[in-house]
C-alpha cells in the first residue's frame, strides 16, 4: 500500500514539476525573444533611364534598406537580378554599408525595348523592387560623311562605311536595291577614309589611297569605262591613289595625291567620245581640296587661290555632238577659302568667315535677303561670321565660331526648322540643334540634311521619304521632321 502510493505520488509530483516546468518555459519564451525585425527595400536613383543597346547606363542602380523604425540596415545582402532584355550587372549581389545603401552598376543587352532588374534583401520576407530601364537601338557615330541626293554615307572611326536611304540603283552598296531607313554597313572588307554620295551613286577612298564606285551610271558617273549600273563597289582608275573624291548628280570628281583633278560622267569635262573614262581637266592647275555642287566642282589650288571648273558649252564634243567642256577658272570672289553649293549655285567662305553666293536664287538660297539671282558674288545679310559652310540642293547653312548654325534657302520640308509660309527663307536664321550639340560637318540632299554632332552623332532631319533620315521611320509614307534625330544603326 505504501509503495502504491509512494509511486502515485511520485508521479503526481513529476508531472506537476514538468507541467510547471513547460508551463515556465512558454512564458519565459513569451516574455524574453525580440519579434522579428521588419525591413523595406527602396529605391535611391537609376530607375527609368535610356541608353543604347550595350551601353552602361550612366547611373547606378541603387536600393536603401531600413528597419520598421527607419534606421538604416548595414550589412544586408541585397541579390540584383537582369530578369529581361538580356543586360549584365557589375555583380549580383551587394552588402549595405553604414548608410543602408547597395549599388551595381547595369549593362544593357542586345535587345531592344524594356529592360529589368529585380531587386531583393535575402534572409527577410521584404518586399522586392524592380528597375525599368529602355535600351533604344544603337546610333551611327561617324568621322565623315556625304549626303547624296536622296542617300547618305558615313565613315566611323575604324573606317567602315555605312549607307542609308534610298536604293533603287544600288547606291547603298550592300548588292539590293531595297531602300534603307536605318544605316547598314556596306559588306566589304576595304576600310575608307572618304566617301562622296551623289544623285543615284556612291565613291569612296579606301586608308590605302583607292577608289571605288557603285550605283547609278547612265552618265558613266562610276567611272569604270561603262554605262551599267553596279550593285556592289568597282575599282577604279587602279593606276592611281586619290586624297579626295566628291560627287554631283550625274558626275563624279576626284583629286590624286599629286594635286590632278579627274572627272566623268554628265559633263565630265572633256571632248572625248568615251565620257565616261576618268580624264584629267586639271589643264595644269593643281589643287588641294574640292567641292562638288550638281553640276559644278570648285577646289583650292595649291597656288592658294580658289578655282571652279566652270561647264562651257561645245560643239563637236562629247560623244561626237554638242557637250559640255571644264576648264578652271578663278572663282568670282578670289579671297575664297572654302566653297558649299547645290543646285546652280555657289557660297564662298573668305578668310574671316564671311560668306557670298552667286548663281540661281529661286528660293532665297543666296541668303540676300531676297530671290534674286545674280551672276557675281553677293554678301550673305546678317553679317556672320562662319567657320563653315554647307549646301543642300537649294540651301544652304553656315555653322558660326560661337556654335549657332544659321541656314538660307528652301524650308519646304523642315531642312531649317519649323516650315515657313511658302518654304523660302531668303534670311538667314538659326536652326534649333538638340540641346548642348553643335554641328562639326554638314551636308544636304534634295529635301533632307544630315550633320555630325558635336558628340560624333549623326543627326538627319528634313524630309525622309525614302529612308534618308535614317531613323527607322517607315519609308512608306512622307514622313518629315524639323528636328535633329540621331540614325540608328543596324
Amino acid at each position: 500500500m505504501s509503495e502504491h502510493i509512494r509511486s502515485t505520488g511520485a508521479l503526481g509530483i513529476s508531472a506537476t514539476l514538468l507541467s510547471a516546468t513547460i508551463l515556465l518555459g512558454s512564458c519565459s519564451h513569451d516574455s524574453t525573444a525580440p519579434p522579428p525585425v521588419a525591413y523595406a527595400l527602396s529605391i535611391v536613383s537609376g530607375a527609368g533611364q535610356s541608353d543604347t543597346v550595350g551601353a552602361v547606363l550612366a547611373l547606378p542602380l541603387v536600393v536603401r534598406v531600413v528597419d520598421a523604425e527607419g534606421h538604416r540596415g548595414a550589412g544586408m545582402v541585397v541579390d540584383f537580378t537582369a530578369s529581361a532584355g538580356s543586360g549584365s550587372l557589375s555583380a549580383d549581389s551587394a552588402v549595405t554599408g553604414a548608410d543602408g545603401l547597395a549599388q551595381v552598376q547595369w549593362t544593357l543587352g542586345t535587345s531592344e525595348g524594356e529592360a529589368e532588374v529585380d531587386v531583393t534583401l535575402r534572409g527577410t520576407d521584404a518586399a522586392g523592387v524592380t528597375f525599368l530601364a529602355t535600351a533604344t537601338p544603337p546610333r551611327l557615330h561617324a568621322v565623315t560623311f556625304s549626303a547624296g541626293l536622296e542617300h547618305n554615307c558615313a565613315i566611323n572611326a575604324t573606317h567602315e562605311l555605312y549607307c542609308w536611304g534610298r536604293n533603287e540603283y544600288g547606291q547603298l552598296g550592300d548588292g539590293t536595291v531595297q531602300d534603307r531607313n536605318t544605316a547598314g554597313a556596306v559588306p566589304t572588307p576595304l576600310r575608307f577614309d572618304r566617301v562622296a554620295a551623289g544623285g543615284g551613286h556612291t565613291c569612296a577612298i579606301t586608308t590605302e589611297g583607292e577608289l571605288y564606285c557603285w550605283g547609278h551610271n547612265f552618265w558613266g558617273q562610276i567611272g569604270d569605262g561603262s554605262t551599267v549600273t553596279r550593285m556592289i563597289p568597282v575599282h577604279i582608275e587602279p593606276e592611281l591613289h586619290f586624297a579626295d573624291v566628291v560627287a554631283g548628280i550625274e558626275t563624279t570628281c576626284a583629286l590624286t595625291t599629286a594635286g590632278a583633278v579627274y572627272c566623268w560622267g554628265f559633263m565630265d569635262g572633256t571632248q572625248s567620245t568615251t565620257y565616261w573614262d576618268p580624264a584629267d581637266v586639271s589643264s595644269g592647275t593643281l589643287f588641294r581640296s574640292l567641292v562638288a555642287a550638281s553640276y559644278q566642282v570648285c577646289g583650292m589650288g595649291v597656288d592658294g587661290n580658289p578655282y571652279c571648273l566652270i561647264p562651257t558649252w561645245v560643239s563637236g564634243g562629247i560623244s561626237g555632238g554638242d557637250g559640255y567642256l571644264w576648264r578652271p577658272q578663278p572663282a568670282p570672289l578670289s579671297t575664297f577659302t572654302s566653297f558649299a553649293g547645290g543646285l546652280n549655285f555657289m557660297c564662298g567662305l573668305d578668310a574671316e568667315g564671311a560668306a557670298s553666293c552667286w548663281g540661281n536664287n529661286d528660293y532665297g538660297q543666296l541668303g540676300t535677303g531676297n530671290t534674286d539671282s545674280v551672276a557675281g558674288a553677293v554678301p550673305v545679310s546678317g553679317g556672320y561670321l562662319f567657320h563653315g559652310l554647307f549646301s543642300g540642293y537649294d540651301w544652304s547653312c553656315g555653322v558660326t565660331a560661337a556654335g549657332p548654325t544659321y541656314c538660307w534657302g528652301q524650308n519646304a520640308w523642315g531642312v531649317q526648322g519649323p516650315v515657313g509660309s511658302d518654304g523660302v527663307e531668303p534670311t538667314p536664321h538659326q536652326l534649333p540643334t538638340p540641346a548642348g550639340i553643335t554641328f562639326t560637318a554638314m551636308e544636304g540632299g534634295f529635301y533632307h540634311m544630315c550633320g555630325i554632332g558635336s558628340d560624333t552623332e549623326v543627326y538627319c532631319w528634313g524630309g525622309g521619304f525614302n529612308g534618308q533620315l535614317g531613323n527607322g521611320h517607315s519609308v512608306a509614307d512622307f514622313y518629315h521632321t524639323e528636328t535633329p534625330t540621331p540614325v540608328i544603326r543596324r
